[in-house]
């Protein structure tokens, strides 16, 4: 089996209750189950190490699948057992809590390039999460993957390995001169001291939409993965730096730097963390942020992800707040603390408006109007 690793210098989610649980139970796992590379290195700064690994690819693969459970560009004639592994994907989907609970296992792929690797690492998990066997059906899925590994490998893993390594030496091209500076300046931006961490980037040819996410091991690195399907050219490499502002993110879980500052900002100024708004607030400037590093370092040209992707019009209000705000942080003309406070004050005032958004963005949807004057009524009593 054949692991790719690319050194370059260099789902914190709001989760249900389920998914928090989850976290808890696997931070019990034994030391032997992190990968061998997480030894504890000395390094001068927070370091982007990309890699392709066969079974992470083949997951995510299974992870793509359409509601009818077929995967695109793949002939499931030359997988005989897709089925059974489709099946031992969602029970132990069932058992995580649904698609979300996969951002808090998927750290457990650290390292792992062949399902071999995969059952010694779900040995190591506990027996049961929630009363359900977690450890069997996360065995019996690592068992699946093993049952299509070898026809994956022989067939569709060639070509897909050229297409990743297309992309990898794409990334190197762009990120190489810059990658240091890049860091740098998205921990000076968020006010986080360097962790010091190298964050493992998984590249893969599916994912899950929007195509990206981060995972937490159980040592409290933040493990990404991106899939080519994200984006194309710079907004590729913004999603990149995206999802490692996230791994920074869980790095300093218990540092008060502007992320996390925000977030007790927006607690006490009345939005709760079951609020849709608290978690939109603080993860679009983690758009913001990757997108101006892009601009600052790697192309003047570039378009934000969020613009090209839509992100930005399902967030419009908090966008529409939010950059200008940011844009005075990273150009000086404001303090960080007084950015954070801006932000806080003026989308904690604004719930109106975020109602209306919310409403307008579903506005074919059935009922739609009854339901906002049933809300406006609720939230706004005496607005109208």
């Amino acid at each position: 089996m054949e692991k790719q690793n690319r050194g370059i210098t260099g789902k914190a989610v709001n989760q249900s209750g389920m998914v928090l649980f989850l976290a808890s139970v696997f931070a019990v796992l034994a030391s032997s189950t992190v990968a061998t590379w997480a030894q504890t290195v000395r390094i001068e700064h927070s370091t982007l190490e990309f890699r392709t690994s066969p079974i992470v690819d083949l997951h995510m693969m299974l992870r793509s699948r359409d509601t009818d459970g077929k995967i695109e560009d793949v002939d499931s004639a030359r997988l005989p057992d897709l089925g059974a592994a489709l099946a031992a994907f969602g029970e132990l989907q069932e058992v995580l809590g649904g698609e979300r609970g996969w951002l808090m296992f998927e750290g457990n792929f650290d390292g792992c390039d062949s399902a071999r690797q995969l059952l010694e690492r779900f040995e190591g998990l506990p027996e049961s999460a929630r009363g359900q066997p977690l450890r069997e059906n996360a065995l019996n899925y690592a068992q699946a993957l093993a049952g299509i590994e070898p026809e994956f490998l022989n067939g569709p893993w060639k070509k897909r390995k050229t297409r990743l390594n297309e992309r990898l030496i794409e990334l190197e091209e762009l990120l190489d001169p810059h990658i240091e500076n890049c860091i740098r300046f998205i921990n000076r931006s968020l006010n986080i001291t360097d962790p010091l961490v190298s964050i493992p980037v998984y590249i893969t040819i599916d994912g899950p939409a929007p195509g990206a996410s981060t995972s937490a091991t159980v040592d409290d690195r933040g493990v990404c993965f991106v899939a080519l399907s994200t984006a194309e050219g710079t907004q590729f490499v913004e999603a990149v730096l995206h999802e490692a502002i996230h791994a920074l993110d869980i790095a300093t879980r218990q540092q008060s730097h502007a992320l996390n500052s925000l977030r007790t900002r927006l607690v006490e100024s009345g939005i709760k963390r079951t609020d849709k708004r608290w978690r939109d607030t603080w993860h679009t400037i983690m758009f913001l942020q990757a997108g101006a590093t892009v601009r600052k370092f790697i192309s003047t040209e570039h378009r934000d992800y969020g613009e090209a992707h839509d992100y930005y019009s399902r967030v419009s209000r908090i966008v529409e707040i939010e950059r200008p705000v940011w844009r005075a942080w990273l150009n000086g003309s404001l303090t960080i603390d007084a950015a954070i406070e801006r932000i806080v004050t003026e989308i904690s005032s604004d719930e109106f408006s975020f109602l209306v958004v919310k409403f307008l963005h579903h506005r074919d949807g059935p009922g739609w109007k009854q339901q906002f004057r049933k809300n406006r009524a609720l939230h706004f009593p005496h607005a109208y």
